[in-house]
């Protein structure tokens, strides 16, 4: 996921999402935890980190290319219309 930011994010122009804000490993040093304790509080705070890392570059990726598509339909139609529609038309008093 890293490697796919890097290269796809500065191309499409989208802010790059910090892994700092996603792998948290605060419960791991609560001072009453034995080592296996600790050690299965770091793996699951790795894994739930992962995932939430992965979903919110899908979901920014997601968002560009929503705005992407609505755009080029948008431009689509304007172009295969060839014309200007009777709201959007000077002097037309609706």
């Amino acid at each position: 996921m890293s490697a796919y930011q890097a290269v796809c994010f500065p191309i499409y122009g989208i802010d790059k999402v910090r892994r700092s804000e996603h792998f948290i490993y605060d419960r791991a040093k609560l001072g009453y935890l034995n080592a296996l304790e600790k050690l299965n509080f770091i793996y699951c705070s790795y894994g739930k980190g992962l995932i939430s890392y992965t979903r919110e570059i899908a979901s920014r990726t997601e968002q560009y290319l929503q705005l992407r598509s609505a755009v080029n339909r948008t431009n689509v139609l304007r172009v295969s219309c060839g014309h200007e529609s009777a709201a959007t038309r000077p002097g037309n008093r609706s």
